[in-house]
């Protein structure tokens, strides 16, 4: 008679078990990771727009970036009244906010900004800081 090779219930329990602790730690730290992405993602987009906005100034001769909570718009010149861009953030839990005069970063045609500050973006725990240089116009993301 020949020995059948199989696994006992016991086994196939305790393999069970372990993939459902796994899942159990896995999963949560998933989701903070999409979380933070999204956060990262809208930090990014507004750096990568303000660079494009400093482009504009050279261009236009100037541009603005007006920054609200949950939104930003570009215009140039600084004074057109019809944005060229409008970027709104779907995700309620991410909020912007600057320490600009009147929350407007305003670019001169060499592409230096008229005052230099720092836009937060802030959601799910998680912080960026853009800081734009008013010296040599750099704009650099940093997280916190």
């Amino acid at each position: 008679m020949k020995k059948l090779n199989a696994f006992t219930l016991t086994e196939l329990i305790i393999v069970i078990a372990i993939v459902g602790i796994i899942a159990a730690i896995a999963v949560p730290k998933i989701g903070r990771w999409i979380n933070s992405t999204k956060v990262r993602q809208v930090a990014e987009q507004l750096t990568a727009d303000l660079q494009f906005a400093q482009g504009l100034a050279m261009e236009k001769g100037s541009s603005k970036v007006k920054i609200y909570s949950d939104r930003y718009e570009i215009y140039a010149p600084e004074t057109a009244t019809t944005p060229i861009k409008s970027i709104t953030i779907d995700d309620t839990n991410i909020s912007l906010l600057s320490n600009f005069t009147n929350n407007e970063i305003k670019f001169r045609r060499n592409k230096l900004p008229i005052t230099g500050g720092t836009i937060v973006i802030s959601g799910y725990g998680v912080t960026y800081n853009i800081v734009i240089n008013n010296i040599g116009g750099r704009i650099q993301l940093k997280r916190l």
